[in-house]
């Protein structure tokens, strides 16, 4: 990604997970913060330093809370997706959507199923390399990823990444202990320290050696 692309943000809510990830997200870009893959031992920075005014630009057109819904992800992109696709084809022809949750990007898949969008700009869509993320870990899109999907061929024809960050359910295990740890004196927290568990990147790579979680 380089300053000029165009970004589009899906929002889950207005709430601090969705902070702690946009604020990642740009002290990355700016430099500020590495990513480790524990799985290559390596870390991992920008290839160029960001400004402010630059991450600005890349986060002032196309943003939405979607409610962590890929219904109201859905009806976002049919509306904009044209406007969306003329930005990026007018500037660098590269587009990157910024998807908090996999049922968002599953709202994208969806619209690019259906009849709602043009021939004219899926055209387009399909001609510009597209980038997305999503997060959760569903079993239904890494079937996806994996070509098991009927929407696999739809998902390799527009988007020429596809990711998602995995994350155990006994995370929820976790905080409860670090709770009960806590009330019991066997751990020192003070307002404002935050503490993380890991997370794995999921991608066409390596969707084969996770099994996430299913309901979609």
């Amino acid at each position: 990604m380089d300053p000029g692309d165009t970004l589009v943000s899906l929002y889950g809510d207005t709430g601090i997970i969705c902070g702690y990830r946009v604020e990642g997200f740009q002290q990355f870009l700016m430099g500020e913060l590495e990513y480790y893959d524990e799985a290559e031992d390596a870390y991992y920075s920008t290839t160029q330093v960001w400004t402010q005014d630059e991450i600005d630009a890349l986060f002032a057109d196309f943003s939405v809370d979607c409610n962590w819904s890929q219904d109201e992800a859905y009806n976002y992109l049919e509306q904009r997706l044209e406007d969306i696709v003329s930005t990026a084809k007018s500037r660098t022809n590269e587009l990157y959507v910024f998807s908090m949750d996999d049922e968002m990007t599953f709202g994208f898949l969806n619209l690019l199923e259906g009849n709602a969008i043009s021939d004219d700009v899926k055209a387009d869509l399909e001609d510009m390399d597209v980038s997305i993320s999503a997060i959760g870990g569903m079993e239904e899109l890494y079937e996806v990823m994996r070509g098991e999907s009927d929407q696999s061929e739809l998902a390799d024809t527009y988007f020429d990444n596809l990711m998602s960050v995995y994350f155990s359910p006994t995370m929820i295990i976790d905080a409860i202990d670090e709770m009960i740890n806590y009330l019991e004196g066997d751990w020192e927290y003070e307002m404002g320290d935050a503490y993380y568990v890991q997370v794995w990147i999921v991608d066409r790579n390596n969707a084969d050696q996770y099994e996430g979680f299913t309901g979609h």
